[in-house]
This record gives structure tokens, sequence and C-alpha cells, in this order.
């Protein structure tokens, strides 16, 4: 069943935006406030961490997650430190690194959200465990 929501359709905004921008500074396409790989790496980071904190949001507790979903977590520290060498060394290897995984983890939690739902109850949930007990005299 698709549960893909809003939030999934900014966090796909904001990662496109990032992986448009890098494929832009690749290209040597005159990017306002993107002058070099230091720029570059810092718009990418902030647009990853934009989206995922937007992605993210209204997900169950860390004991619901799937095992997929902490292996994505873990996996989250590469483009954090890809980020950390691109913007020091002005690396553009580590700028690679950060655009592709960030891209990558978008990818993978966006399948889960379409596959498996949302964690936590919704309202709609809710509301039919209400009606249930409502109709039925007992707890459910």
């Amino acid at each position: 069943m698709m549960r893909l929501t809003w939030r999934d359709a900014v966090a796909t905004l904001m990662t496109g935006g990032a992986v448009a921008l890098y494929l832009a500074y690749r290209a040597g396409a005159d990017v306002p406030l993107v002058t070099g790989t230091r720029p570059a790496a810092g718009a990418v980071l902030v647009l990853g961490l934009a989206a995922c904190a937007v992605g993210g949001g209204g997900q169950s507790d860390d004991e619901d997650r799937p095992r997929a979903m902490r292996w994505i977590g873990a996996f989250s520290v590469v483009p954090i430190l890809a980020a950390l060498v691109a913007i020091v060394a002005r690396n553009e290897v580590a700028l690679t690194v950060l655009v592709w995984s960030t891209a990558a983890i978008w990818l993978a939690t966006t399948v889960r959200h379409a596959v498996s739902g949302r964690g936590g109850i919704t309202d709609q949930d809710l509301h039919r465990v209400i009606d249930l007990e409502q109709r039925t005299g007992r707890q459910v």
C-alpha cells in the first residue's frame, strides 16, 4: 500500500534540488552563491539535512523501526563525513560522495515509506479503533 505524504514530496524536491545543484556545478554553470566546492558542499549538506528533517517527520519510535531503517540511519554518517571532507579540503570526490549518498538515503527511505507506510498510528487508525470500541462496547 502506498503511503507517501506531502513530507515525502518536499523531501523529494529538496533532494532533487541538491542533485540539480551538483550537476549544474559540475557542468560549470554559473550558479548564484555556489562558486566552488565548499559552497556546493554546504548547500547540498543543508538541503540533505532539511530533506531528512522534513521527510523523516512523524516516524515511529526506534524500537518499532525495521532493521533496514536502522541500517539507513547508520549509513547516514557517510554524507556527513563526506561533507566535512568536501568543505575542509575542497575535495570534489567527497562532494560527489555527499551528493550520491544523500540521494541513496532519500531513495531508500522513500521506497520504505511507499512500500510499508509510515510507522506509528495515523488519525484514521485511531478513529477506526474508537468506532470499533463504541460499536462493540469492548476495548480493542
